[in-house]
C-alpha cells in the first residue's frame, strides 16, 4: 500500500508531523513560502562537542578505543 492511496495511520501521522516540522522551520526563518527558500539559509557551522564513542552520531577518529 503507497502513500497515495489509503494511509495508515502511522504513515498519516508521520506525515503530519513532518508537515509541521517544515511550518516550524519556515517560521523560524521568517518565510511563508518554499520558493522563498534558497541557499542562502545554508551556512557551516563548527560542531557542538566533539564525537566520542558514547555519541548517538558517532564518527569515530581511528584509534579511539583501544
Amino acid at each position: 500500500m503507497g502513500i497515495s492511496g489509503e494511509r495508515p495511520p502511522r504513515v498519516y501521522r508521520v506525515l503530519e508531523i513532518l508537515e509541521d516540522e517544515i511550518k516550524v522551520g519556515m517560521g523560524l526563518l521568517g518565510v511563508t513560502n518554499m520558493t522563498q527558500l534558497n541557499k542562502s539559509f545554508i551556512c557551516s557551522a563548527d560542531p557542538t562537542t566533539s564525537p566520542h564513542e558514547m555519541s548517538s552520531w558517532v564518527n569515530m577518529p581511528v584509534n579511539r578505543i583501544t
